[in-house]
């Protein structure tokens, strides 16, 4: 969606941009840019682990999914630094993309 919004105000700009208001068009040709820049889909190396341990570790007892994979420390650190012993992913394994449930 942010890749439309960011196409229409690049073209909405360009066309204020040789019209009267020149300001305003290259205001809303930067804006434009922007939306696109955001809405590229980046991938981190979190991710592409999880995906590939799908179907591979558990399935989901709550709603029997196979998108489910092992939690490590990386995934339950920022929990456990903000709630401390509080925290809920202590003691959790297993993490279900599906529901979001943890066991």
């Amino acid at each position: 969606m942010g890749s439309f919004i960011g196409l229409v105000g690049i073209i909405v700009g360009l066309v204020m941009l040789f019209s009267e208001s020149a300001g305003a068009g290259l205001l809303l040709i930067i804006v434009g840019g922007f939306f696109i820049w955001c809405d590229i889909e980046t991938t981190n190396d979190n991710q592409i682990r999880h995906e590939n341990d799908y179907g591979k570790v558990a399935t989901c007892p709550y709603c029997g999914s196979a998108l489910v994979y092992a939690m490590t420390y990386d995934d339950k650190r920022d929990s456990i630094n903000f709630w401390g012993a509080a925290s809920t992913k202590i003691g959790k394994r297993y993490h279900c993309d599906s529901c979001g449930k943890e066991w």
